[in-house]
């Protein structure tokens, strides 16, 4: 847990300073993050319906 919050703050601390030039990185722009939002709320709700659909078959309520 610790590693991957060590890993999250150094990508934030390179996009979101300066150094972000040294290594030509930008962060993204907010219809990005939308289009992952929508991709993970997709992801989910076929997730969730797959779960109900086994549920069904394999008579598990």
């Amino acid at each position: 847990m610790i590693g991957v919050a060590v890993a999250l703050g150094l990508q934030l601390f390179l996009l979101y300073t300066p150094v972000a030039v040294l290594f030509d990185v930008v962060p993204l722009a907010l219809v990005h993050w939308g289009q992952i939002g929508l991709a993970l709320a997709t992801f989910g709700a076929l997730l969730a319906a797959l779960e109900h659909m086994l549920d069904r078959y394999y008579d598990r309520y």
